[in-house]
C-alpha cells in the first residue's frame, strides 16, 4: 500500500518526517512538495490550488498499485482538487483518503483578510507548528512568509463544488481545539459515496506535531485494515 501525503501551507517533505518514521512498515510514504518550497525551493511558487493539483497529477501520477491519499490543512483542498483531476483523466483511483485538519470546502472564495507581514506572522503564532526560533529569526521569516502568503492566497481562492466527488472511503481527523465534530461530520460525508470515519486527536491545528503518535496509530490502523481487504 502507497500513502502519498500532501502538506499543508509553507509545508516541505520535512514536514512528514517524523510522522513517516511512526508509520514505518505499514505503507510506502511519499511526500509531495509544492514548487518554491524545501528542496525546491528555486521553483516559482504556484498561485492557485488547481496549479498545485495538475503539477502533482504531473509529477505522481498515475499510480497502478493500491494508494491512498493524506492531505493536511491546506494540502487536504489540493487534495480535492486533484481527485476531481483523477475522475476527469479516468486514472485509478484511491482506495482511501485522509481528510486531516481540515474545515469542510468552502463555496465561495474567502473574503479579503490583512495578508501584510505582520497579519501572516500572528496568524502562524495563533497556529502552532512553528518553532518560536524561526519566528523570531528576520532571515528565516523573510523567506517563509513570501511562501505562506502565496498559498494562503491559493487556498482562499478555491471553490469546491457542493456535490459528491469522492467515490471511495474516507477518514476526516481533526484536532479537538478546532473541532465543531457535528457539522464537520455531516458536511464531509456529504462529498462522499461511501461512509467515512471521523477522528478525534488531541490538539489543535498542528496535532501532527503535539500527538503524533495518535496521528500515526490512526493512519497505521486504518491502512492495515486496508491491505487485508485488498490483498
Amino acid at each position: 500500500m502507497r500513502l502519498i501525503m500532501i502538506p499543508y501551507a509553507a509545508g516541505t517533505a520535512y514536514s512528514f518526517q517524523a510522522l513517516r518514521s511512526k508509520i514505518g512498515q505499514a505503507a510506502q510514504t511519499d511526500v509531495f512538495e509544492y514548487p518554491g518550497h524545501g528542496q525546491k525551493l528555486s521553483l516559482p511558487l504556484l498561485r492557485s490550488v488547481s496549479e498545485m493539483a495538475q503539477e502533482m497529477l504531473t509529477q505522481m501520477f498515475p499510480v497502478w498499485e493500491p494508494y491512498c491519499l493524506l492531505g493536511y490543512s491546506m494540502g487536504g483542498i489540493v487534495l480535492c482538487e486533484l481527485y476531481r483531476l483523477l475522475l476527469e483523466k479516468n486514472y485509478p483511483l484511491p482506495v482511501h483518503v485522509f481528510l486531516c485538519a481540515i474545515d469542510v470546502p468552502r463555496q465561495q472564495p474567502e473574503e479579503e483578510t490583512d495578508m501584510s507581514d505582520q497579519a501572516l506572522l500572528e496568524k502562524l503564532k495563533e497556529l502552532g507548528g512553528t518553532a518560536p526560533e524561526i519566528l523570531e529569526n528576520p532571515e528565516f521569516m523573510e523567506l517563509l512568509l513570501p511562501i505562506y502568503r502565496a498559498d494562503i492566497l491559493a487556498e482562499r481562492n478555491y471553490v469546491l463544488p457542493y456535490e459528491q466527488i469522492f467515490r471511495c472511503e474516507g477518514t476526516v481527523i481533526v484536532g479537538e481545539e478546532e473541532l465543531n465534530e457535528e457539522k464537520q461530520f455531516s458536511e464531509w460525508q456529504r462529498y462522499f459515496d461511501k461512509p467515512i470515519r471521523f477522528c478525534k486527536v488531541k490538539g489543535g491545528h498542528f496535532f501532527i506535531q503535539e500527538e503524533p503518535e495518535t496521528f500515526a496509530k490512526i493512519l497505521k490502523d486504518t491502512l492495515r485494515e486496508l491491505k487485508r481487504v485488498t490483498n
